[in-house]
């Protein structure tokens, strides 16, 4: 993997000890990555929150699921695994897992669910870049990216595996690897929501050509326009599994 720091220097905080990319790692000396499956974020101590599709791919004995953490001062990527993996109990796209790491950055949970218009930001992993190495191993470039938006609308989406969710809608798309993200208010460390993908709301035509027979303009090229979700604030609260002693998040971090 790169050995380039990743920070976001728009808000003079550097975050990716706290905001990490989760991989597939092939056990050994070192551990060998050999796919990347999103990004998932430390909230207390020894506690890492994702999406669950980013931790569900059924593993082979010999794999383990991880994060990738480059520490002060030291040049290169250490593995750290993650432990006590679960779906929320309350079914929804999320899940806890432990992870033997203590946060630097202060995430927090926001208690309240945000207004249309609210300012936000997220940090994450999304298009990481992989390619062959001569080993023929997997090498991984991690290119933190720093996003910024806001809340255009709370609404029901309708996913076709986990029904209707209550989502935050985003005027920015949420591309693959930024799945299990936390979505965080402007301005502070509150965690509103989680990233877990994006819908479409219809297109626009870039290009269009004349018919020469009919004088009917037709579309040539049409635009797909994508906007971001992110689970609610609420739901991320009610998350629960062993990493959490099994009581809501919410309850987990004040007795914390």
């Amino acid at each position: 993997m790169s050995n380039k720091k990743l920070s976001a220097t728009k808000i003079g905080i550097v975050i990716d000890r706290d905001i990490l990319p989760i991989f597939i790692f092939k056990k050994g000396q070192p551990a060998i990555p050999i796919s990347m499956q999103g990004t998932g974020f430390v909230i207390a101590s020894n506690l890492l929150i994702t999406c669950w599709h980013c931790v569900s791919t059924p593993l082979l004995p010999n794999e383990q699921y991880g994060v990738a953490i480059k520490p002060p001062n030291e040049n290169n990527y250490r593995t750290l695994f993650l432990t006590n993996i679960e779906q929320d109990a309350n079914s929804n796209d999320l899940a806890t897992a432990n992870l033997q790491l203590e946060p630097t950055f202060g995430l927090c949970l926001a208690n309240n669910k945000v207004a249309y218009g609210t300012d936000v930001f997220t940090f994450g992993y999304p298009l990481t870049d992989v390619r062959q190495a001569s080993d023929d191993s997997l090498d991984f470039e991690l290119k933190g990216r720093y996003l910024q938006g806001c809340i255009m609308r709370s609404f029901y989406y309708r996913d076709p595996i986990f029904g209707s969710v209550p989502s935050y809608e985003l005027d920015f798309a949420v591309p693959t690897g930024l799945s299990g993200a936390p979505i965080i208010q402007h301005h502070s460390r509150e965690v509103i929501g989680v990233a877990y993908g994006s819908h479409d709301e219809g297109t626009i035509v870039q290009y269009e050509r004349k018919d020469p027979v009919t004088g009917k303009r037709e579309p040539e090229i049409q635009k797909l326009i994508l906007f971001g979700l992110a689970h609610y604030t609420k739901t991320l609260q009610q998350v629960k599994g062993r990493a959490t002693m099994n009581i809501p998040l919410i309850d987990f971090l004040k007795s914390k």
